[in-house]
């Protein structure tokens, strides 16, 4: 079996964060009329993937088969509105395009109707969401600080090998798989101590944090999950 297909994905993010400062938060000192302030947290930020990928599926022999696949993206990201804090960071932006792509392939082995093995090995690439490109001065829920956008990163690419022992308990399905995988331009972020907090500065941490590619990391690991009927209205996932 040969899938051939292509898909298409659109991301517009705009908004901005409006204030109104009653007491200077440094100094105490009351302001009348309070003052207003207005952040912009999305910059009109858009993201456009045009995705194309076809998959390939071949019995090799009676108890085992072949899966391969491809997948390229054409990546295109801007933004309209940029605020001062990223003019002053990264100067005249312009748009940013990638082209990334992603290679997979495995074989799996039915040793008898109940239990199978598969050897399964990737590339698999992750261009950097609008969050992690654009996002102004905002905490975004993992922690108290503040976090900046880094319109420059590059993708992230997870080269990943699985072995996965698949068995068959009646209705209950139970799977092993152990999995070693190279990153590389792993993004993550980290505070930047030339970049100040901006909403009420004199609350720790001081510093915000930026987006950022780390050149290379790894990840190995294991996982056991069970799937399957307990009754015909009930399924089980664990």
């Amino acid at each position: 079996l040969l899938y051939i297909g292509c898909d298409f994905y659109n991301l517009n993010k705009d908004g901005d964060r409006n204030k109104e400062v009653f007491i200077n938060s440094m100094t105490g000192m009351a302001l009348n009329p309070p003052k207003v302030l207005v952040d912009p947290i999305w910059q009109n930020s858009e993201l456009n993937d045009y995705g194309f990928y076809s998959e390939w599926k071949q019995i090799i022999v009676k108890k085992m088969s072949f899966v391969g696949g491809a997948r390229v993206d054409f990546i295109n990201s801007k933004i309209d509105k940029p605020s001062s804090q990223f003019v002053d960071e990264y100067g005249n932006l312009k748009s940013k395009s990638d082209l990334t792509y992603n290679l997979t392939a495995s074989i799996k082995y039915q040793l008898n109707n109940n239990t199978s093995l598969q050897l399964a090995a990737g590339r698999g690439t992750r261009s950097p969401n609008l969050t992690e490109r654009y996002i102004n001065h905002l905490n975004i829920g993992q922690d108290q600080y503040e976090y900046f956008g880094n319109p420059h990163l590059k993708p992230e690419v997870n080269n990943q090998m699985d072995f996965t022992l698949t068995k068959k308990f009646g209705d209950i399905n139970v799977h092993a798989n152990v999995f070693y995988s190279y990153l590389k331009n792993y993004i993550s972020a980290a505070e930047d101590t030339t970049l100040p907090r901006l909403f009420m500065p004199s609350m720790m941490p001081k510093y915000t944090k930026r987006f950022l590619n780390i050149e290379k990391a790894s990840q190995a690991g294991f996982e056991i999950g069970l799937v399957g009927n307990i009754f015909s209205f009930i399924m089980l996932s664990v």
